[in-house]
């Protein structure tokens, strides 16, 4: 709409869907790269039909894109914004540390995210014909094509410079690679001269998409089967008696037990000692401390720091 229009309407729209996704999602501020193509595209569309209607503007007052548009925009995305994350104007001090400094991520390569989370999830063809289908729709029309790749384009960079090793990173590529997919498929249906042609590039659609369905009737599957750490949790409680002394080798990765009593209270001057959130923290502790239940709890150890 903001490419094929200038209503005011769109661009307070699209504000405020930006601002909701970036309070969500921090690295949703990629958006403002296709929004910027939508708004130059939308100008100069503007400029154009202005030109070949023959209007002028007064001297002095040439076009640009800098206009009430773009304020408009910009004044969307910061209300809702900080409506949606109150916290980022209330403790503001905060909020810009764990910003700048606590959000992990680094250098993952170039070919990390397309090799382990696209290649592994979405499947190497599926991937591939994606990406070329995205291209092929430049030939089409290309001021569109270069607003809808601009974001996936952009958010790889971004993955490949500042993103975790996860695939669940590269989530939000997938959309675009199969749209990108569709339109190949049907670029090439529409262009096949017989039936039985029509037939083999619906059955290679439906193939290619196979791999990806299975996975994801599988992942549905273990996402809602009892997570194996509460199995173990339940074992133990059921097999073995309370107060015994347990290692464990992970902080998370490891069963949930819960630690004896006189362990917790040793963690009281272990909080003393840190910098921060010492409130809170000792007001969970106390918490923790006031629900034990002797009967299920254990001396739990770590094997690490």
């Amino acid at each position: 709409r903001l490419i094929d229009n200038q209503r005011r309407i769109d661009y307070v729209v699209t504000g405020l869907a930006v601002g909701l996704a970036v309070a969500t999602k921090y690295n949703a501020a990629l958006l403002i790269v296709p929004f910027l193509i939508a708004h130059i595209i939308n100008f100069r569309h503007c400029e154009s039909r202005r030109i070949l209607a023959g209007r002028s503007l007064p001297a002095g007052k040439a076009g640009n894109p800098i206009n009430l548009n773009l304020a408009i925009f910009a004044g969307a995305v910061i209300i809702t914004f900080i409506i949606s994350n109150p916290y980022s104007v209330l403790d503001a001090g905060f909020f810009w540390e764990s910003l700048t400094h606590r959000i992990r991520g680094g250098y993952r390569g170039l070919g990390h995210h397309l090799a382990y989370s696209l290649f592994e999830g979405l499947g190497a063809i599926p991937t591939i014909l994606g990406a070329i289908g995205l291209v092929g729709f430049l030939k089409k029309d290309f001021k569109k094509a270069i607003f809808l790749i601009s974001f996936p384009a952009i958010f790889y960079i971004h993955l490949v410079f500042k993103s975790q090793p996860f695939p669940r990173y590269a989530l939000p590529m997938i959309p675009f690679l199969a749209i990108g997919m569709a339109f190949l498929m049907f670029e090439l249906y529409e262009k096949a001269k017989t039936n039985a042609l029509k037939i083999a590039i619906i059955a290679v659609s439906l193939a290619l998409v196979m791999p990806t369905t299975a996975k994801s009737i599988k992942a549905d599957t273990l996402f809602t089967s009892k997570d194996t750490r509460i199995e173990a949790k339940e074992w133990i409680e059921k097999n073995i008696q309370p107060d015994i002394r347990i290692a464990l080798a992970h902080t998370f990765f490891s069963p949930p037990l819960e630690q004896a009593t006189g362990q917790l209270k040793e963690k009281e001057r272990i909080i003393s000692t840190q910098p921060e959130l010492k409130n809170l923290k000792s007001r969970k502790l106390a918490l923790l401390i006031k629900g034990r239940k002797p009967s299920n709890t254990y001396h739990v150890y770590y094997l690490r720091g």
